[in-house]
């Protein structure tokens, strides 16, 4: 398979992509969570910032890889796991009032909700 490189979705970062690689949402999920794994990479009160991202920067850094309708699946997901429902900007507001360490958790649901779906359960 070639490989190229390929802006993903901000100026913060250029990763290395197989070109045909579709990622299922789960996979997704997994990518974007690895973008802020780091402390040091997440951020709050903004997508990007300073070189650092939130949890939906790194949604978006990845949306463009995923299955049709990935980005409101991944969306779904970190909604339930966040235990999220209603509001707009929710997942943002999370994001900017809790932990990295709690946040990491809520990828670790989503990432479990999603294979549910992405395997039909």
């Amino acid at each position: 398979m070639t490989t190229t490189q390929i802006k993903l979705g901000s100026p913060y970062s250029l990763e290395v992509w197989p070109v045909a690689k579709t990622l299922t949402v789960a996979e997704a999920l997994r990518k974007a969570k690895s973008l802020i794994k780091d402390p040091d990479k997440w951020g709050q009160g903004a997508f990007f910032k300073d070189g650092k991202m939130c949890v939906l920067g790194a949604v978006f850094e990845v949306v463009d890889h995923t299955e049709n309708g990935g980005l409101l699946s991944m969306v779904t997901a970190l909604q339930q796991a966040m235990h999220i429902y209603t509001g707009r900007g929710a997942i943002a507001d999370w994001n900017d009032t809790h932990t990295h360490e709690q946040l990491m958790l809520a990828c670790d649901r989503a990432i479990l909700i999603a294979e549910r779906t992405d395997h039909g359960s």
